[in-house]
């Protein structure tokens, strides 16, 4: 017969060695093999991000259109889709002259960020960005500066 522990210090160990163990099974979703992670990053690049909304989606595959808000005045963003550098340091023109491209979403949670690398003659720097996703449209103002970084989720549902 084994010799366990009889008080809850010389338990202790053993507790903590379960409850490290146990811990990935209680981020389980549904009973699934996906590990359920916080949905948006506190910061990225070493700027803060600054959540400016949350948008349910009806397709992961979807069109992004992005052109300075209101006075084109030289703003410079990268844009990032969970981290993955979507387009990089790009000088945002006029609504008549807009960058387009295509991303793919994963299930779940997305997150978009606006990194700004200045904020043109106009502070702070104002991106409008204009997201498609089957028959839905959505547009939407960003402002980022230098200190902070606008942040967008895109769900998944």
């Amino acid at each position: 017969m084994k010799n366990y522990p009889t008080n809850i210090w010389q338990k202790l160990p053993m507790l903590s060695i379960l409850f490290v163990m146990m811990l990935p099974l209680s981020c389980l979703k549904d009973g699934s093999n996906t590990l359920v992670l916080p949905s948006a990053p506190l910061s990225f690049l070493d700027r803060s991000n600054d959540n400016q909304g949350t948008y349910h989606l009806p397709d992961k595959h979807i069109e992004i259109a992005l052109w300075d808000h209101a006075l084109i005045d030289g703003d410079i963003i990268s844009l990032f889709l969970n981290s993955a550098p979507l387009v990089q340091e790009l000088t945002l023109d006029g609504s008549d002259n807009k960058y387009v491209l295509q991303a793919t979403l994963h299930d779940g949670t997305n997150a978009l960020v606006l990194f700004a690398h200045n904020e043109g003659t106009s502070p702070p720097n104002t991106a409008t960005i204009n997201v498609k996703s089957g028959t839905e449209e959505k547009e939407l103002i960003l402002n980022a500066d230098l200190k902070t970084n606008a942040l967008i989720e895109l769900v998944i549902d």
